[in-house]
């Protein structure tokens, strides 16, 4: 357990940085957290997410097929599963798993705007788009990106394309805070 909570401490202090030292010290203390216990999901999603910021994906893809196992009921696990298929380009894979995740709950914010980030950058369908960040709008209303993108829509109705949603287009899916009050 304590190589799990040193592994969980490096990432929450890597954050958004990429620190090859630190991401290696992670994955290290969370490999021997799985070795010790492999029944632990969650040990096997912080190794997933360690595995991903160092672009390891087949073994964050097998990191993950594990947690997903011992836990299908996780909507963390199911989301970090769709950001990792879209980063790989797996195109209908990363929308079944963005799916699954709202089916486990449709109340958090995040799968919602990984669907209209990845209607909106992979499949041109700004409208399914739209309807994804209006329900993350609902809830999680702060960002002003995701304003600024549906104004942009309404200006043009049906008539979008990217040329006319200019900058407004967002690319970047968002993961699952790295805490335990998010379901994992």
């Amino acid at each position: 357990m304590a190589n799990a909570y040193v592994g969980l401490e490096i990432l929450l202090a890597i954050g958004e940085t990429i620190s090859v030292d630190q991401i290696d010290i992670a994955r290290n203390h969370l490999e021997v957290a799985v070795e010790s216990d492999s029944s632990i999901p969650e040990n096997w999603y912080l190794l997933s997410r360690a595995c991903m910021k160092a672009e390891d994906y087949e073994r964050a893809y097998q990191c993950l097929q594990t947690a997903i196992y011992v836990e299908s009921r996780c909507p963390s696990f199911w989301i970090t599963l769709g950001i990792l298929y879209f980063d790989i380009g797996q195109s209908r894979d990363r929308l079944d798993a963005l799916t699954k995740a709202v089916e486990l709950n449709a109340l958090i914010w995040e799968p919602w705007y990984n669907l209209s980030v990845l209607y909106d950058s992979c499949n041109g369908q700004h409208s399914d788009a739209a309807d994804a960040f209006y329900k993350y709008l609902e809830r999680k209303p702060e960002l002003r990106n995701v304003r600024a993108r549906l104004e942009a829509q309404q200006v043009y109705g049906e008539d979008i394309n990217e040329g006319f949603l200019g900058g407004t287009l967002i690319h970047e899916m968002v993961d699952s805070p790295l805490d335990d009050k998010h379901g994992w």
